[in-house]
């Protein structure tokens, strides 16, 4: 039996500025005269009611028995997944609060499931106060934001009181139902999934692992119920019922009227849907949307978005040959046409790593009529491939009427990126500047593959909000970057630039992907057979690397196989205030190379291949890394596997002084290759090796000896720093060596103006000195008859040259 509902209203302020964060608590639920209260949350935008999102308890909903409005709830959302959802929704009253017309809030429902799936709907309602019927070629709540079309909320209380009967009247609300266990058990303390939802709302790169991403699949539903959705309605040809495009769709500004067919028609009302070798006879071509139920390499089986903006945006860009974007054709028997086939949030492919929507499917929601000023989100998107262009586009704070950059302003809304390119084969040289201050705003992403990126001297990108990154390579491989000019993330949490794939949005439920990574999982839902838990992964495969379709791939079916970056170059400022440089688990990075002009403050640490820590809780068992041609698939090498090839060579190959801890026990290794490094921090890194002619002072060095080698691969470096060069303690502390010296170079003397020794190496394990000399470093020279250490060690072997300085 349904219970009806209390309404307990609070107010939200939702600014474009800003995502909520830290909401006071909601009110709790409480059984009163057999009624449950419903805590609703309104959402204002500059004083104005934008939204309120009702949250049914277990078993309430809108309606009754004989129809539901919204049905009733199968478990009551927690008060952490309530604060989510209004966030999420938060993101929308900032992205169309400006343009919006609405007098009264947009009504969302929100009801919950035990189905692995989340879903979105909006209902449109004419009533005549005797009869009620829904308007499926009318789009209530979109007029109602659009052009602030009137409308009435259907209360329980009439319901109650009247049985199905409407006040006559429009209603328009929307709906979003939230399942269970999409995603799979994550528990890392406080931040724990729940039902396999990952709660993460400061990030443009999903950091869900394999749990789901709530926030990104909130925004996703909301986008649904916005108007990304197909309208189609049912039709009998001799026996055979056809989907069809709606007969009664008018609307310009309907998704569905926007679509284009895969032989170029726009859709039309009354059109069938049907592949192009089911057209029946009595049908002529012209009135078939032709999709086809098979991807192919030629944009065959997809359906097409086409619109002014969307044209704007591409810029002269194309998918599959047409100024379009492509949208998903048929699932699971049926034409489904609700999706964007890019990589992007509104995706149904098989790995998306968004939180939030690209400038394209912006520039879509405008083509359906809202009123967004998109260039508060992206400075500039390309989209196209092998393209050389010089960006003079800056990103900055817009004015209020949202029509210029105010220049050298920050920006401070959130998830904002400067540049983003998405294409492949491009070279881009950013030569505006790039000014953010928004929480998890980024200068620079960097998607597709093989892409050079140049940030040249004098041009200044600062992501200094929480959370920011100021360059963030995020898929692909073959990808260059070459930094002369600043990179600045200060912020809390903040990263210079960032190498990472991040998750699918969907975690085990999607694919996995990463540098020589392609992995499947699958979650058990609440329906999992005995014994096994829902949430928990129930098997495990590595797909071939490179055996992906045209419906698979993000670029190529090689954007996997190799190093996502080959080549960092640095010649200009960077700094973060967590990493000056991060690398992820997933992203492989080649070189590093520190260069003349460079200057870095914040650590530098890589995650390369760190699957086994302890909030993955087994979820990447079995996970291979398809290294090498005959390596594919289930034949690749265990993730833990150590293989020399794909350790990252930072390089440093010019004078500088650095004290930034690096991390990178097990998959990083030190270069010191010309000019002096003055270190003053801690590596824990594989090796480092001081090449002849370069210096390096200062410093604590525990290198890692390797036990876990792959099966055909030797390196004789590990655990040891190697000296050709010159190497020397700092003037203030001992240089500590946890591992193992070889030297055949020169280690530097440091004594005070007396002539009394400053400081030392001191080494953890054996030192090899055969044919080091000793080198004065400052103060005065080495005074025969005195006793000095300049080495100590386990044991040394080899004589150093104390006649040497």
């Amino acid at each position: 039996m349904k219970k009806s509902g209390k309404v307990s209203r609070k107010r939200i302020c939702a600014l474009a500025s800003a995502i909520l964060a830290g909401l006071s608590a909601l009110p709790s639920y409480a059984l009163a005269d057999g009624n449950v209260e419903v805590p609703v949350e309104t959402l204002y935008h500059d004083g104005k009611k934008f939204a309120e999102i009702s949250f049914f308890p277990e078993g309430v909903g809108l309606g009754s028995s004989a129809y539901w409005f919204s049905d009733p709830s199968k478990y009551t959302l927690s008060e952490k997944l309530q604060k989510a959802t209004v966030s999420s929704a938060a993101y929308w009253s900032g992205i169309l609060g400006d343009g919006a017309k609405n007098r009264d809030a947009w009504i969302i429902y929100v009801n919950t499931d035990p189905k692995q799936n989340a879903g979105a709907a909006s209902t449109s309602i004419k009533s005549t106060g005797n009869e009620w019927n829904p308007q499926k070629h009318e789009q209530f709540v979109k007029d109602q934001i659009q052009e602030g079309r009137e409308l009435l909320e259907i209360e329980q209380k009439y319901i109650d009181e009247h049985g199905n009967k409407l006040p006559a009247g429009e209603y328009g609300f929307s709906e979003i139902t939230i399942g269970q266990y999409m995603g799979a058990k994550r528990t890392v303390g406080s931040g724990a999934a729940e039902y396999g939802w990952w709660v993460d709302t400061d990030t443009v790169l999903p950091t869900n692992e394999q749990a789901a991403d709530f926030v990104g699949t909130f925004r996703h539903e909301l986008g649904h119920a916005l108007g990304i959705s197909l309208v189609n309605g049912k039709k009998d040809i001799g026996g055979t019922e056809y989907q069809t495009i709606y007969p009664d769709m008018t609307s310009s500004k309907s998704w569905t009227l926007h679509l284009m067919d895969q032989t170029g028609k726009m859709a039309k009302p009354g059109m069938i849907i049907v592949p192009s070798d089911s057209i029946p006879s009595s049908v002529p071509e012209s009135d078939a949307f032709i999709v086809d139920k098979t991807i192919a390499s030629d944009g065959k089986g997809y359906a097409y978005f086409v619109g002014d903006n969307v044209t704007d945006v591409l810029d002269g860009a194309t998918f599959f040959g047409r100024t379009a974007l492509p949208v998903n054709g048929w699932e699971r028997g049926s034409f489904e046409g609700s999706h964007l086939q890019t990589t992007g949030m509104m995706s149904h492919r098989s790995y998306s790593n968004y939180t939030s929507f690209m400038e394209a499917e912006l520039a879509v929601m405008q083509d359906l009529g809202y009123k967004i000023d998109r260039k508060a989100y992206f400075g500039k998107s390309v989209y196209g491939n092998n393209l050389t262009l010089t960006n003079t586009n800056g990103y900055f704070a817009r004015n209020s009427e949202g029509t210029a950059y105010l220049t050298d302003t920050y920006s401070a809304v959130p998830l904002g990126i400067g540049l983003h390119i998405y294409g492949s084969g491009n070279t881009v040289t950013q030569a505006g500047n790039i000014l953010t201050r928004g929480t998890g705003a980024t200068g620079v992403r960097v998607d597709g593959m093989e892409n050079k990126l140049v940030i040249p001297e004098g041009t200044e990108i600062h992501a200094d909000g929480y959370r920011g990154n100021g360059i963030l390579i995020a898929y692909g491989s073959g990808q260059t970057v070459e930094q002369a000019g600043t990179v600045t993330a200060s912020g809390r949490g903040g990263t210079g630039i960032r190498f990472d794939f991040g998750s699918s949005s969907n975690g085990a439920a999607d694919e996995y992907r990463g540098s020589y990574i392609r992995f499947k999982r699958s979650v058990a839902g609440t329906d999992a057979e005995s014994g096994v838990d829902p949430g928990a992964i129930v098997n495990s495969v590595n797909i071939d690397l490179t055996s992906m379709t045209a419906n698979e791939y993000n670029a190529a079916a090689t954007e996997l196989d190799g190093a996502m970056v080959e080549n960092y170059n640095l010649s200009g400022t960077l700094s973060g205030g967590e990493n000056a440089i991060y690398i992820g688990k997933n992203a492989f990075v080649k070189n590093i190379n520190v260069n003349e002009g460079a200057s870095i403050k914040g650590n530098i640490t890589s995650d390369w291949k760190h699957f086994g820590e302890t909030e993955s809780e087994g979820s990447y068992a079995g996970l291979k890394i398809q290294y090498g041609r005959n390596k594919r698939g289930e034949e690749g090498y265990d993730y833990d596997q150590y293989i020399p090839d794909l350790v990252t060579n930072l390089n440093f190959n010019t004078d500088m002084a650095y004290s930034g801890t690096i991390s990178g026990l097990d998959n990083m290794k030190v270069f010191v290759n010309r000019g002096t490094l003055e270190y003053g921090g801690t590596a824990d890194v594989v090796a480092v090796e001081v090449k002849k002619g370069a210096m390096l002072r200062g410093g604590e060095y525990n290198v890692y000896a390797v036990t876990n080698m792959a099966a055909g691969f030797t390196d004789e470096n590990t655990g040891k720093l190697i000296n050709h060069g010159t190497i020397a303690p700092a003037s203030e502390k001992d240089m500590k060596i946890n591992g193992k010296l070889e030297s055949d170079g020169a280690i530097g003397i440091v004594t005070h103006s007396d002539g009394q020794q400053a400081r030392r190496i001191a080494v953890s394990s054996t030192a090899d000195v055969a044919g080091t000399k000793l080198e004065n470093i400052e103060g005065q020279s080495y005074l025969p008859g005195q006793e000095y250490t300049f080495l100590s060690a386990d044991s040394v072997t080899g004589n150093l040259d104390v006649n040497a300085g």
